[in-house]
């Protein structure tokens, strides 16, 4: 007995990912990183990020990796929201310039409802998370360990938080 395999037509295949993009409400495509000139070497000798997301997101056959805006400090990355529109704010905690509450809230006060995520290199610099006023300057902390995929794990957070308001 012949077992015969159906014939897949290319645009089924494209309809089935428009369909697939389609439930996804949020898409984060323009991301601003806050790092100091240190945290931006230490990114470097583990891997250029924007790199390591574009991976993730080919190996994964996900359609279009984010763009990263890098800054080195909190004043700059204010200026840049005031004339681009980003998607997703990344923060360190060691912003030289201004205090990671301090300055989450203030981008949220020029961006309505900017996600702005912490990326901590050491549990220590997770104590930030205790401090007042963290809970609405900081939608989530994540923990670098040299691995690419909390890239990837950050974008699909914010995407799956803001797609669910």
């Amino acid at each position: 007995m012949a077992v015969i395999k159906p014939e897949i037509d290319i645009k089924d295949y494209e309809s089935g990912l428009a369909k697939f993009d389609s439930l996804m409400t949020y898409k984060v495509n323009d991301i601003l990183l806050v790092s100091s000139l240190y945290d931006s070497f230490i990114l470097e000798e583990d891997g250029h990020l924007a790199q390591l997301i574009f991976n993730e997101y080919v190996e994964l056959n996900l359609s279009y990796a984010p763009q990263i805006k890098q800054v080195s400090t909190g004043e700059e990355a204010l200026r840049q929201l005031k004339i681009k529109k980003y998607d997703l704010i990344i923060i360190f905690r060691q912003m030289g310039d201004i205090d990671v509450i301090d300055f989450g809230l203030k981008a949220k006060e020029l961006v309505h409802n900017i996600p702005v995520t912490l990326l901590a290199f050491h549990t220590r610099e997770l104590k930030v998370t205790e401090k007042e006023n963290y809970n609405k300057a900081v939608d989530k902390a994540f923990l670098w360990s040299g691995e690419s995929n909390i890239l990837l794990a950050i974008v699909k957070y914010i995407e799956d938080k803001s797609a669910n308001k």
